[in-house]
């Protein structure tokens, strides 16, 4: 839930250590400074953690390739024959829920 403020998060590239901690490459905040903390709560809280650094480091790059795959879409499509192109309600649903 948000209180309608549009935050920035912490500036990217992201890690994540071996004891759970994510936390951005820059020390804009001082030592000891991180984003989430993953608790040992079994097998996959380090997958977990990987997982999480993964998706935050290369999305803005896979929001901008689906955006430019759409707009291609929309290019060669004619109007009356977007349904040639199944993927891009698909695109524009996905972008929104990306945003």
């Amino acid at each position: 839930m948000t209180d309608g403020i549009k935050t920035e998060h912490s500036p990217l590239p992201w890690i994540a250590n071996e004891v759970g901690d994510i936390a951005p490459t820059t020390d804009e905040a001082g030592e000891g400074y991180w984003i989430a903390h993953l608790e040992d709560c079994g097998p996959r809280w380090k997958a977990n953690a990987a997982f999480i650094v993964r998706a935050a480091n290369c999305h803005d790059e896979l929001v901008a390739v689906v955006e430019q795959y759409a707009n291609y879409i929309r290019l060669v499509a004619k109007a009356d024959d977007l349904e040639a192109h199944p993927y891009l309600p698909y695109l524009e649903e996905l972008l929104e829920k990306a945003k």
